[in-house]
């Protein structure tokens, strides 16, 4: 899952991961909501973005890219956006419905179940999904995007058919706290923004002769590491995260000043945690960046990808520990081989793509910083003046765990 409890502190284990496909990169994190059971549990438009990474932060910002307005006082509304002339309304009974359906997305736990740090975390994607949504309908009408009414009554119509009846649906959806009024609405929204999504990433410039050439080489070096991973729980505060980097940089320090092997600390801090000392196959940059990228994120340019290819010879352990959201990681490179160049076509249609996702990235981002953000501090207590980064990379977990 997403997010965890008590994930294991220290561990080394094996990089043998699922590719990452940048054909995915659009539809699956960026460009295509979707409607699962149980009916009623969807997301408010936007949360696809923003909670998949897609329209983050550089590592450069130090601070949220919207602005923050007055106080809302209203005990009902838990937040407003305005972009232009364009204001919406976060309903606090919308609220509390989005954080208990990212709670069970993220968590697989009911919203009071989660320790409070994590509720925090969960309160930020519900609003900055929210506000997400609010920049992605103000470009939208510039546009003139407008929903097509026989696309909505289509996905009604795949709901319907799915609960088994009108009846059914309008019952669910009463469990979950919806009307077929809202649900209605809400569908509109998603097709707003998955139209305008399309049409933004389709603007984004096509790769050249050149960058595909140099996709190719990247694609085929492989690299094989190891790790040492000092992981943080979900929430983790800056005292804790300190406390984490410290006690790898002891370790690294005692590693580098020839007190200690690699493989020595590596055992010692990976015992009981089921963890390999011997790392299994080379990979390439997505195979090793997939586990540690957001969705919509170029894993070919996480930091753990970055370091473990800048490292020149086989033993040559990272100079500093390296943050992921699972924490802190030891690095050691253990071999280095090219492999197989992949098929030229294919290889410039997932440049392309991923290039599009980049490009969407940074377009909503840019949105993002022309809204501005009023909530209610009564109930919104999480801290929204955090860089999206941050925002995002609090969230804890483990390797392991599917994202």
């Amino acid at each position: 899952m997403f997010l965890s409890y008590l994930p294991p502190l220290f561990s080394i284990m094996s990089f043998s991961f699922k590719r990452f496909r940048p054909d995915e990169v659009l539809d699956s994190a960026c460009g295509r909501p979707s409607y699962r059971a149980p009916l009623g549990v969807l997301l408010l438009a936007g949360a696809v973005l923003l909670l998949t990474g897609c329209g983050g932060a550089s590592s450069n910002d130090t601070e949220a890219p919207y602005t923050l307005g007055e106080p809302v006082e209203d005990s009902t509304i838990a937040a407003i956006s305005e972009a232009g002339d364009f204001t919406d309304t976060l309903t606090y009974a919308d609220f509390e419905r989005e954080m208990g359906s990212l709670a069970r997305r993220l968590t697989r736990r009911p919203i009071g179940q989660l320790p409070d740090s994590v509720r925090q975390q969960v309160q930020r994607y519900a609003v900055l999904s929210f506000l997400s949504r609010t920049a992605q309908t103000a470009e939208a009408r510039k546009r003139g995007i407008t929903p097509d009414s026989g696309a909505v009554a289509a996905e009604l119509a795949k709901l319907r058919q799915r609960a088994g009846g009108d009846s059914t649906l309008k019952a669910q959806l009463a469990q979950s706290g919806m009307t077929l009024k809202q649900l209605r609405s809400d569908i509109r929204q998603q097709l707003l923004s998955r139209t305008f999504q399309e049409q933004l990433s389709q603007e984004a410039p096509d790769p050249s002769a050149e960058e595909v050439r140099q996709y190719r080489r990247d694609q085929a070096q492989q690299v094989r590491v190891q790790q040492i991973l000092f992981g943080m729980p979900p929430g983790a505060g800056p005292t804790q995260r300190d406390s984490v980097q410290q006690r790898a940089q002891a370790v690294l320090d005692s590693i580098q000043g020839g007190e200690a092997s690699f493989a020595r600390m590596a055992k010692r801090y990976g015992q009981g945690q089921g963890s390999a000392l011997e790392l299994e196959g080379y990979q390439t940059r997505e195979e090793l960046g997939g586990r540690f990228a957001q969705r919509g994120q170029n894993p070919a340019e996480t930091p753990f990808v970055e370091t473990a290819f800048a490292l020149e010879d086989s033993g040559a352990v990272a100079s500093e520990p390296v943050q992921t959201r699972y924490g802190y990681h030891l690095l050691r490179k253990t071999g280095a081989r090219t492999g197989t160049l992949p098929d030229s076509a294919r290889a410039a249609q997932q440049l392309a793509q991923q290039q599009r996702s980049e490009y969407l990235n940074e377009r909503i981002r840019s949105l993002l910083g022309e809204t501005t953000l009023r909530i209610n501090p009564e109930r919104v207590t999480a801290d929204m003046t955090q860089p999206l980064e941050q925002q995002g990379a609090e969230a804890g977990g483990s390797p392991g765990s599917p994202s």
